[in-house]
C-alpha cells in the first residue's frame, strides 16, 4: 500500500468537524487532516504488515484476518476512505471514514501496542507524587527558628516521544541495532544530558497512563517524525562514522533509509509550585518549576540583600533574610544585616554604627573603645596608629617651605603665622598638623582641611617636649 507522503503538521482543533453518520466517530477530519491521517495509517499498516489495498474512487480495502473480525462485526472485508466528501456521498454502511475515534484507528492502536510498536512508559526513577518532590526540596533548606512548606504544587504529565529507527540497505549488524531519538513536547530533539537527567535511559511500562486519544496520537507522532528529521540525519552520520561506512552510504537522503519501527509515549512529570518559608509570623515565598526528575531545590533570593541562599534566618527587627548576610552586633547583641554593620579593623568584631568611628589616619572603621586621643593634635585615632603615646601623624611631621600648596592655604587663612620662618607639616584625613619653629619658641596649629578652622593651638619652647594647649580665646593672638 502507498498513499504518498505529505508535509506533517499538528492537527488544529478548530478544523475538526462533528461526525456525519457513524456514532463511533468522535470527529470528522477536514482535508487539512487527511495528510496526517494517511501518513499515520501508512506507517502503522507497514509496521503491522496489515493488508490494506488501494481501491478505486479514493477508497482502500482492508481484508480482515479471522481472529480480528469481531472488531468489525464479523466482516471479512471493509472499504475505507480518508475523504469526508466521498464518505458523505456513499451509501449507508457502504464505506467507513478513517477518523479519530473510528474503528480502524482504534484497532491499529491496539495492534501496535500488542506488537510492541507503540507503548506507554514512564522514567523508572521519576517522582510520582507531590510528597516525593516536597521531601527532596525541603531537605535542602535550613530555616532558623522556622520551617518550609508547599504553598501549592501541581504535577502535570508532559509527553516525550522515543522514536526507534532501523537502517535499511546496510548489512552491518551493529548498525542494524535500533537507533533512538527522543523528542520533547515542543517537537524538538532532546539533548543527551536531559535524557540522562530525566531518567529516559531506563523506562518502566505504565499501562495506567491516561492514553492520548487518536487525534492527539496522530498529531504527536507526525509532529515528532517531522521535527526529528534533522536529528535522525545527525544520528545516522554519527553511526556511519563509528561504523566506518563509505561516503556513498551517508548521503543527504540518509533519513529515508531510517525506518521508524516503534515509538514510546513517555509521561514525564513537570512540577510547578511555590515554597513558603516561615519564621514566626514572617514569611517569604519562592516559586519553582521544572521536570520532576531533575527538579532541584533552587536557592531563594533574599529580598533584603539579593543573595541566593538555602539558609534563612530572622533579623531582630523582623526581616527574613539570607543567614549568611546576618551578623550579631558585638556591642549590643542585636541581629542585623551585615550591610548595616561595620567590621572593626582593630578587633574584627561586627558593630552597629553607633559603636563605630573612623580613624582619621588610616580611614578605617574601628570600634569606639579601641580609639585613643593623641596628646599632641587632640585627635582620637586607632590605637594601632599610636606609638609611645603619640599618633603617627604627629610623629612624622616633615619640613615644608612656603611654596607647599597646603601651607600656602593655611597662611592665607591665618596670616599671623607668616611671621614664623620654619614649618613642619603632616596631615590626616581631616586635619593639617603644622609646627611653626623659631629660635626659642615653637607653635603647634591643628586646622580642619576643608574650612581651615583652628581646632587646637599649643606652644612650647625648644627645650620642652610637651605642648601646652592655649585657650581658644587666645587663638587670634597667634593666628590673625
Amino acid at each position: 500500500m502507498h498513499f504518498g507522503r505529505a508535509p506533517l503538521a499538528s492537527i488544529p482543533a478548530k478544523d475538526l468537524k462533528p461526525p456525519m453518520r457513524s456514532a463511533t466517530h468522535q470527529a470528522v477530519p477536514t482535508q487539512a487532516d487527511t495528510d496526517q491521517l494517511r501518513a499515520f495509517v501508512e506507517w502503522a499498516a507497514e509496521r503491522l504488515d496489515v493488508g490494506l489495498e488501494t481501491a478505486v474512487g479514493g477508497l482502500f480495502s482492508l481484508t480482515i484476518a479471522e481472529e480480528h473480525r469481531d472488531t468489525f462485526d464479523g466482516a471479512e472485508r471493509i472499504l475505507y476512505t480518508f475523504d469526508p466528501a466521498r464518505y458523505e456521498h456513499s451509501g449507508p454502511d457502504e464505506v467507513e471514514l478513517v477518523a479519530p475515534g473510528g474503528r480502524l484507528l482504534s484497532w491499529l492502536r491496539e495492534r501496535m501496542i500488542a506488537a510492541g510498536n507503540l507503548s506507554y512508559a514512564i522514567p523508572a526513577g521519576q517522582p510520582q507524587s507531590v510528597h516525593e518532590i516536597s521531601g527532596k526540596l525541603f531537605s535542602a533548606y535550613t530555616i532558623e527558628g522556622g520551617n518550609v512548606r508547599l504553598a501549592g504544587c501541581h504535577l502535570e504529565d508532559r509527553l516525550v516521544v522515543r522514536l526507534q529507527y532501523r537502517l535499511t540497505g546496510v548489512q552491518t549488524s551493529e548498525v542494524n541495532q535500533p537507533i533512538e531519538l527522543f523528542v520533547g513536547p515542543d517537537g524538538k530533539p532532546i539533548t543527551p544530558a536531559l535524557i540522562e537527567t530525566l531518567g529516559l535511559v531506563e523506562l518502566a511500562s505504565n499501562p495506567g497512563l491516561p492514553r492520548v486519544n487518536d487525534r492527539q496520537l496522530i498529531g504527536l507522532v507526525n509532529l515528532a517524525r517531522h521535527s526529528s528529521a534533522d536529528g535522525v540525519r545527525r544520528l545516522l552520520t554519527m553511526v556511519a562514522t563509528q561504523q566506518q561506512l563509505g561516503a556513498e552510504k551517508t548521503s543527504a537522503d540518509d533519513s529515508e533509509r531510517a525506518v521508524l519501527v516503534a515509538l514510546d509515549l513517555i509521561s514525564c512529570k513537570f512540577a510547578e509550585g511555590k515554597l513558603c518559608f516561615s519564621i514566626g509570623e514572617h514569611t517569604l515565598e519562592a516559586p519553582f518549576s521544572g521536570w520532576a526528575g531533575q527538579l532541584a531545590a533552587l536557592p531563594c533570593i533574599c529580598p533584603e540583600t539579593g543573595r541566593s541562599t538555602h539558609h534563612l534566618a530572622l533579623t531582630d527587627d523582623g526581616r527574613v533574610a539570607a543567614a549568611e548576610e546576618i551578623e550579631t552586633c558585638a556591642a549590643s547583641g542585636r541581629r542585623m544585616l551585615r550591610s548595616e554593620l561595620f567590621r572593626c579593623a582593630e578587633t574584627g568584631r561586627w558593630l552597629s554604627p553607633e559603636f563605630i568611628e573612623t580613624c582619621p589616619i588610616s580611614g578605617k572603621s574601628v570600634s569606639s573603645d579601641t580609639m585613643a586621643e593623641c596628646p599632641v593634635c587632640g585627635q582620637c585615632v586607632a590605637r594601632s596608629n599610636m606609638s609611645e603615646g603619640i599618633c603617627s601623624a604627629c610623629r612624622e611631621l616633615k619640613p615644608v617651605g612656603r611654596d607647599d600648596q597646603r601651607l600656602r592655604r593655611v597662611l592665607k587663612a591665618h596670616p599671623g603665622l607668616a611671621r614664623w620662618r620654619h614649618w613642619q607639616l603632616a596631615e590626616t584625613n581631616s586635619v593639617y598638623v603644622i609646627a611653626a619653629l623659631g629660635l626659642v619658641r615653637r607653635l603647634l596649629i591643628v586646622v580642619g582641611k576643608n574650612q581651615l578652622e583652628p581646632r587646637r593651638v599649643a606652644q612650647a619652647n625648644r627645650w620642652q617636649t610637651a605642648w601646652r594647649p592655649l585657650e581658644p580665646a587666645r587663638y587670634p593672638d597667634f593666628l590673625a
